[in-house]
């Protein structure tokens, strides 16, 4: 079959990586998602490109069990989007000898991904980010240097990415590779959220320091909730869809149209571990809702690194139909919303908050039926 490059395509660049006439790169849309262009002049029809594609070279297993998780360190759980179980993780990764490799967010270059050999550097790898982080090729690179060079290396990122990594890396490297893959339901572009952020930042007349998609706020529990803190001191909380960011996301109308057939969206797993959040109800007193990893165990490898957790918080086994009903991404792909077809093309003309207004109409109609209501 050969490498997806329309809609299908998720970004991942492991065709680019792995053709060696160099014939593939990696370039934006008008959208500003990431898609291969290639120079058909100087492709030698090696093939390599097809053979990597995650739409092509899926291995994914179903999960052998299931825990749920919640971090002991107050400090890493107020900082992490639910039980804090990435972070304890890569901790014990790290104190075993081990490096890990994760999405960071930086507020003026963008998600990049970043190597954390030290518990001090993975801070800025803890958290959700709610856009899309392109994997390049020094990224895969540097992990095939790491693993040549006998380091076990841990990757955590979306579903297609883990698969890309999957793709390149050889199989005879990959016994110290560990992977990670997270819960995704899609990835906006980085377009929509600097579009976000400039707006947020001329409003308050001062540039953006930290920006949280999903901050722990009392009473909301389990929502996102959007947190902003400036460079002059000033910060803003707003839950759920008051945040415009967080109402695009929600309504699904900014996601990479990959998303909406993702072939990744089921109980087929292709991480060592599947992270994410626990939204099923009749959790135990142990837990509490917005604070509880679900973890899927999905190979002997996955199994060990859940034993690293033993000691690190509340570790519990669940039933894996009753943990995963709620989560849709672990069943089938989000539904692609007809106004996804004007959102990116109305953010260029009206700007990001009239976009949002337009594509996501249905938001203040439900805040008045509610407020009637009361």
């Amino acid at each position: 079959m050969p490498v997806a490059i329309d809609a299908r395509c998720t970004g991942c660049g492991a065709c680019a990586v792995v053709c060696p006439a160099k014939c593939i790169t990696m370039g934006d849309s008008a959208e500003g998602f990431s898609y291969p262009r290639i120079d058909h002049a100087s492709c030698i029809n090696c093939s390599r490109c097809e053979s990597a594609c995650p739409l092509n070279s899926k291995e994914a297993s179903s999960p052998i069990m299931c825990c749920l998780f919640c971090t002991s360190n107050h400090n890493t759980l107020s900082r992490c989007a639910s039980g804090g179980a990435f972070t304890e993780l890569a901790t014990s990764f790290i104190e075993a000898g081990g490096v890990v490799v994760g999405v960071a967010d930086d507020m003026r270059q963008g998600s990049r991904f970043s190597t954390a050999a030290d518990a001090s550097a993975l801070q800025e790898l803890s958290g959700s980010k709610y856009y899309q982080c392109n994997l390049d090729s020094e990224t895969i690179a540097s992990i095939g240097t790491m693993l040549s060079a006998g380091k076990r290396v841990l990757f955590c990122g979306t579903p297609c990415q883990v698969q890309a990594v999957k793709g390149v890396i050889p199989r005879s490297l990959r016994t110290s590779l560990f992977l990670v893959d997270i819960i995704c339901q899609g990835v906006p572009s980085r377009i929509s959220v600097d579009a976000y952020r400039r707006r947020a930042s001329l409003r308050k007349g001062s540039e953006i320091a930290e920006h949280l998609f999903r901050a722990k706020l009392k009473g909301h529990e389990g929502q996102y909730v959007t947190q902003l803190t400036y460079a002059n001191g000033d910060s803003e909380t707003k839950v759920g869809a008051e945040d415009l960011y967080a109402r695009s996301f929600m309504y699904q109308v900014s996601l990479r149209e990959s998303c909406y057939e993702c072939p990744f969206a089921s109980m087929a797993r292709v991480g060592d571990l599947t992270l994410g959040d626990h939204w099923a109800p009749g959790l135990n007193a142990s837990f509490e809702r917005g604070s509880t990893s679900l973890i899927l165990v999905n190979s002997d490898k996955g199994k060990r690194m859940v034993a690293a957790l033993e000691g690190r918080g509340i570790l519990r086994d669940a039933a894996i139909e009753d943990a995963t009903r709620s989560n849709i991404p672990l069943h089938h792909p989000v539904k692609r919303p007809l106004n996804r077809s004007i959102f990116y093309k109305a953010m260029k003309i009206f700007g990001f908050a009239a976009a949002v207004h337009i594509c996501c109409w249905r938001y203040p109609i439900k805040r008045l039926i509610a407020r009637i209501h009361k």
